[in-house]
């Protein structure tokens, strides 16, 4: 399989995992993560990985953003935000780094 095609298809994996933890709870959470477990056994596993981070990360700071839009507090928000940016950009790292290994020697950008 594509590893482009890997990587977003694990973005939709943790974007709908963040989404179904915080609407049925950690369970059903973990439950839809572990649809990702045959990709990241046959698959590649930076892929997967980055693509289940950065989705996990993005829509815990869409959550966020959501929940501070509509009024509600936090009592302390930075450590929430942390892990959502954190999360986010390990996903991209992993993701350059794939890119870029990916890429033969001699290839310009």
């Amino acid at each position: 399989m594509n590893p482009t095609r890997v990587w977003q298809l694990c973005f939709v994996l943790g974007a709908g995992d963040a989404l179904l933890t915080g609407l049925a709870g950690v369970i059903f959470g973990g439950l839809f993560l572990a649809l990702a477990l045959p990709l990241a056994i046959r698959g590649d596993r930076w892929a997967v990985l980055s693509g289940l981070l950065s989705g996990l990360g993005a829509t815990w700071l869409v959550l966020l953003d959501r929940e501070a839009g509509s009024g509600g507090q936090l009592d302390d928000a930075s450590a929430w935000v942390a892990l959502g940016v954190v999360a986010f950009v390990l996903g991209l790292i992993l993701v350059i780094i794939k890119v870029i290994r990916g890429r033969p020697s001699g290839v310009e950008a």
